[in-house]
């Protein structure tokens, strides 16, 4: 809770706000000391770094330390940003992903999420999302020969968060789609490749072509299946999922399987850790 922003305030007041022991004095609380973030500001401006220093300038402070994201960034982790940011470490953290504004996975699977909220937030974090966090799409099968078809890619993970926090997310926490699978065949002509899940700012792979080649995964949509490099022989590979969602099968060619697609990733990974303030669009799976 912020500090009144008129009338009498006292010692007592700032050290209920930013911490600090007794006995307390003023000049404990210069910002970017122990107690009172850098870049902290009231009614009456920002609380001095040093020099002098008084009571009024600490009327609509507040111990929480605040930033925003505003441009496109990859593999975030909450934490490492905010400490570049200025943030001490312990005060109380809030953080914004501006409109427009697209958090990428670039690696397919659960190694790595778009987002990852981890470490310690002493006072507590919230993540305010009005953008896009978005897990990258899993990479569509090779296609074979004289073999049933390989399965597609996991998509990957979009949020993962490892200690408590609330989010409010007004925008989109979307998981990668899963890639294809390729077809099968018992030929020795390769099959059509998987497409591409449905990814990130980070594009996912059709898998390796020989007739027509499987599309890539991209933001806005799913890579198509490739094509067999002899047409008619062999198997089509199947197309990417869209995001969250498992990616198609190969098709079966002469009794022989095309191979599964793969599965959709993870939308969010530690829910039990989050508060949720509003649950906004979540695409893939909640874990």
């Amino acid at each position: 809770m912020a500090i009144q922003t008129s009338g009498a305030i006292t010692l007592s007041d700032i050290q209920t706000e930013f911490g600090g022991s007794n006995p307390v004095s003023l000049s404990e609380y210069y910002a970017g000391g122990s107690y009172v973030p850098s870049g902290t500001s009231g009614t009456n401006g920002a609380v001095p770094t040093s020099g002098a220093i008084s009571l009024s300038n600490f009327y609509g402070t507040s111990a929480l330390f605040a930033f925003n994201i505003t441009t496109n960034t990859t593999n975030a982790n909450l934490r490492t940003l905010a400490l570049a940011a200025g943030w001490n470490g312990s005060s109380a953290l809030v953080c914004t992903i501006n409109s427009g504004v697209i958090i990428s996975g670039n690696t397919a699977g659960n190694s790595t999420a778009a987002m990852t909220i981890d470490g310690s937030f002493p006072a507590g974090v919230t993540l305010v999302n009005n953008g896009q966090i978005r897990g990258r799409g899993g990479n569509g099968a090779p296609g074979v020969t004289f073999r049933v078809g390989y399965a597609g890619y996991r998509g990957g993970r979009a949020l993962t968060a490892t200690v408590a926090a609330s989010i409010d997310n007004q925008g989109n926490i979307w998981a990668g789609g899963g890639g294809g699978g390729s077809g099968g065949t018992p030929k020795d002509v390769r099959t059509g490749g998987g497409g591409g899940g449905q990814s990130s700012n980070v594009n996912s792979l059709g898998g390796t072509p020989s007739g027509t080649p499987a599309g890539s995964g991209t933001l806005s949509a799913a890579g198509s299946g490739g094509a067999q490099a002899v047409a008619g022989v062999g198997g089509l590979g199947g197309a990417g999922g869209a995001v969250g969602a498992a990616g198609s099968a190969g098709a079966t060619y002469a009794n022989v399987a095309g191979g599964a697609g793969g599965a959709g990733g993870q939308a969010v990974n530690g829910n039990s850790n989050i508060t949720w303030i509003n649950t906004g669009s979540r695409l893939g799976a909640i874990a």
